[in-house]
């Protein structure tokens, strides 16, 4: 527990019409960890969501083409 970033623990108690806005809340923001979100909501008074959805798509297709220049350098290189 020392070695913790953020050593103080606290907890929140709800109703269950209360849980349930903050379960849609979190379902809009895109986030399925409460403490990230609550985390989130009280320092920022908001919840931003990124779409890296693109970038996933470029990494993978950058993996792709480095993985077939290595493949074309090794080939080069055992001749």
């Amino acid at each position: 527990m020392a070695n913790r970033r953020r050593p103080i623990p606290k907890r929140i108690w709800f109703t269950e019409e209360e849980w349930h806005l903050v379960e849609a809340k979190m379902v809009e923001a895109e986030m399925t960890n409460f403490s990230a979100f609550g985390l989130e909501m009280l320092l920022h008074g908001e919840v931003r969501h990124y779409d890296f959805s693109n970038l996933k798509q470029l990494n993978a297709s950058m993996g792709r083409i480095a993985g077939s220049i290595n493949l074309r350098q090794t080939t080069v290189n055992d001749y």
